[in-house]
């Protein structure tokens, strides 16, 4: 059901959104969570909404997005790296 709801949420950001400003502080936020998957998850939905990123929210989430690149879970990593945006 996780999944499933990941998926919906990636398929959204395909395009730009609106809701950008509701969920960006919650995401930028698990960037750096003990748990890996709430890691990767935050990664690869904030990229995905970067083109949706109409103030410098990019900027800001940036360096916590750079040091996922070399996370200790190496599924952390790959994840953020091949997110498309």
């Amino acid at each position: 059901m996780r999944f499933k709801a990941l998926q919906d949420v990636l398929k959204a950001a395909q395009r730009e959104v609106e809701w950008i400003c509701e969920v960006w502080d919650d995401l930028a936020a698990r960037l750096g969570h003990e748990n890996s998957c709430q890691r990767s998850i935050a990664a690869m939905v904030i990229c995905s909404l970067a083109k949706s990123d109409t103030e410098p929210r990019m900027r800001k989430a940036l360096p916590a997005l750079l040091k996922l690149t070399d996370d200790e879970k190496l599924v952390t990593t790959r994840q953020c790296i091949q997110t498309p945006t």
